[in-house]
């Protein structure tokens, strides 16, 4: 019955969350249009769908981690967190290194980016940076949502879409463009990730805990044999979802994906 609710309390907070943008989205993209321009406003269009395939560096593995959490959780609870801390463990081991692959994807993109995206490379640099600071720590969320701490992600994803709206219409107000809308990402990542890491290990001590050795292959290999089918169906999803901004927006330049 527990479980029950949370569920049914996190659907209900995710509905709310989806009527805020809907209603938000009707007044803001008329404003965000008029102080930025169509030029301003495509080019955090192309930022926020590269920000969008950044996700693929990971390879499935942040998407698999709830599934093994929970998996954790309905075993034998004596050596529960014994377990949830090895999983913890292999997961910031993995991502670290994958963090590493994802500096070289930044590399290329910085440098692969179309002249009539100038506009767009100070933002991107700034959200890219960020999003690599804190590409390891995204798994704090995903063993939340795998303890069905679902309540606490789905109220701190509404608090901080506030915060991040609110954020970007005051900095865009302000007369600082595409880059303040850039900064109010930056800082509702960096405050989500705190929070994420703060309630992990507040309410469930003993998991966070430093790796003791150091990643080996064996370990890398198992990890991307486990996720390779959730990471092809997120590449097949972002292709069919996002490539074509990214094509008209090279092509024809940021204003045309308005």
């Amino acid at each position: 019955m527990a479980r029950t609710k949370k569920i049914l309390t996190s659907v209900s907070l995710n509905y709310v969350q989806q009527g805020l943008v809907a209603v938000a989205t009707i007044w803001t993209t008329p404003f965000l249009l008029h102080r930025l321009g169509a030029d301003g406003l495509g080019t955090w269009q192309i930022v926020y769908q590269i920000l969008a395939y950044m996700v693929l560096a990971d390879f499935g593995v942040v998407a698999m981690l709830p599934r093994e959490v929970a998996y954790i959780t309905g075993k034998n609870a004596s050596t529960q967190l014994e377990d949830l801390r090895g999983v913890f463990q292999l997961s910031l081991k993995t991502t670290l290194a994958q963090t590493a692959i994802a500096a070289l994807l930044v590399g290329g993109i910085l440098l692969w980016m179309p002249t009539t995206w100038a506009l767009a490379r100070k933002p991107m640099e700034l959200v890219l940076f960020v999003y690599l600071l804190t590409f390891p720590f995204r798994i704090f969320r995903a063993i939340l949502f795998g303890l069905q701490d679902l309540a606490f992600l789905s109220n701190i994803q509404i608090i901080f879409w506030m915060l991040t709206t609110g954020l970007s219409l005051l900095f865009v107000n302000n007369g600082k463009g595409v880059m303040g809308l850039a900064a109010a990402w930056c800082i509702g990542e960096l405050i989500s990730v705190l929070s994420w890491a703060a309630r992990l290990m507040l309410k469930f001590p003993g998991i966070v805990s430093i790796p003791r050795s150091p990643l080996s292959i064996r370990e890398l290999a198992e990890q991307f044999k486990k996720s390779f089918w959730v990471s092809v169906s997120q590449a097949s999803q972002f292709l069919l979802a996002s490539t074509d901004v990214l094509i008209i927006g090279a092509v024809l330049g940021p204003a045309a994906v308005v």
